[in-house]
């Protein structure tokens, strides 16, 4: 019912099994460049007995969608309505535009469309927004699951490296994922070996949809 009708589920659960080895990664090459931020615990927002009227708003729409919400942090010095912190566990910071100004039926709409973004078969969006790269990791993914994986030279340049290293970031149960959908993707269209861009089916609508349709579903629920 949330998600988009042309959303290409078995790229989101590829993507999926590896997101929580990228955001390791990410994560650690942020903290090690200095752009992570340093966040005080007076700043942490507890959705359950905040005052915050942003924060109320991402726990009831968590409870409403059936997941966690994610850790949440008053950060009114970002012009944003919210905004991912890479740390492990992922932080989500309600910028300046979410902590005031908002009525409670904007905020829930804005709670909704984020919180669809955090669910695993979207959150490497927030981590990694760019399309091409995110074609990149999904066929790097396949290829750590099935390591004879046709690919053409130029793709294959740009994917190993990206599998030698999220590799020893996965689970057994994780790599055993990546090899099982190698028999779905065979059968599409597109082949990993064409040139890149036509595949693996990525849809940033797809994704934007699938997040308003959650932002949308929720408030008319409360």
């Amino acid at each position: 019912m949330i998600f988009h009708p042309d959303d290409e589920e078995l790229t989101s659960d590829i993507l999926a099994v590896i997101v929580k080895a990228v955001l390791l990664a990410h994560s650690a090459a942020s903290k090690a460049a200095g752009k992570l931020p340093q966040l005080s615990a007076e700043r942490r927002l507890d959705p359950m007995t905040s005052t915050v009227q942003a924060a109320r708003c991402f726990g009831w729409a968590a409870q409403t969608l059936g997941m966690s919400p994610p850790l949440l942090y008053a950060a009114p010095e970002i012009e944003v309505l919210a905004q991912l912190i890479p740390t492990v566990p992922p932080l989500c910071g309600l910028g300046k535009l979410a902590l005031s100004g908002r009525t409670p039926q904007e905020l829930a709409f804005v709670a909704g469309q984020q919180l669809a973004y955090y669910r695993p078969e979207r959150f490497i969006r927030l981590v990694v927004p760019d399309v091409v790269d995110l074609q990149d990791l999904f066929l790097a993914a396949l290829a750590i699951g099935n390591p004879k994986l046709p690919l053409n030279a130029d793709v294959r340049s740009r994917v190993e490296p990206i599998a030698r290293a999220v590799e020893p970031l996965l689970a057994s149960r994780e790599v055993d994922a990546c090899a099982r959908p190698i028999s779905a993707s065979s059968s599409t269209a597109a082949s990993p070996t064409s040139s890149a861009g036509a595949w693996p089916p990525i849809s940033p609508p797809c994704a934007r949809a699938s997040a308003s349709r959650a932002s949308s579903w929720w408030p008319r629920r409360c």
